[in-house]
């Protein structure tokens, strides 16, 4: 799986997360980023079925792919 996403700092405090598929940014502080880190995480364990094997092949689709 190729990178989708890139995190860099966009300047001293501030990171940076650049989507690669649509071009977006997510300008955060550091405090969103670490919450969206949270948020992220409990997501996936949330939904741990579908980010696990025999679903595992599903990670790469998007809604119109399906």
């Amino acid at each position: 799986m190729s990178n989708t996403t890139n995190v860099k700092w966009a300047g001293p405090n501030t990171p940076r997360i650049r989507l690669t598929h649509s071009r977006r940014e997510l300008i955060l502080s550091k405090v969103e980023l670490k919450d969206l880190c949270k948020q992220i995480n409990e997501f996936i364990d949330f939904y741990k079925k579908d980010f696990e094997y025999p679903n595992i092949e599903r990670v790469d689709y998007t809604d119109i792919d399906l």
